[in-house]
């Protein structure tokens, strides 16, 4: 029966792929969908590493979307007013990262 579930998730799967090729934000509500739901999948079909990088997959193609989306113009860019404060904020994270004084 195992067997026959991952054949079922194949093809459901694929479906999804198509869909959110087609639109990338049906791709971004089945991420997020799959991120709330993934456990039950890897409980009942035996804790699967597929199952597990299932979700890196659908990352990389909800992703491909969006880019080949922006390059047809049918999205616009977002530039939030608070970029300046974000980004010194992650410039800090990456001091941090290579602080050789860091106890962590």
């Amino acid at each position: 029966m195992n067997g026959l579930a991952f054949v079922a998730l194949a093809f459901v799967g694929c479906a999804f792929v198509v869909a959110m090729l087609n639109d990338w934000r049906n791709g971004l509500y089945f991420f997020l969908a799959w991120l709330l739901f993934e456990d039950f999948a890897r409980k009942f079909l035996g804790n699967n590493m597929v199952i597990y990088f299932a979700k890196d997959f659908l990352a990389a193609v909800v992703y491909f979307s969006f880019i080949v989306a922006y390059r047809r113009k049918e999205v616009s860019s977002f530039r939030p007013p608070f970029l300046v404060p974000v980004l010194l904020f992650v410039w800090f994270g990456v001091m941090q990262v290579f602080n050789p004084a860091s106890t962590s």
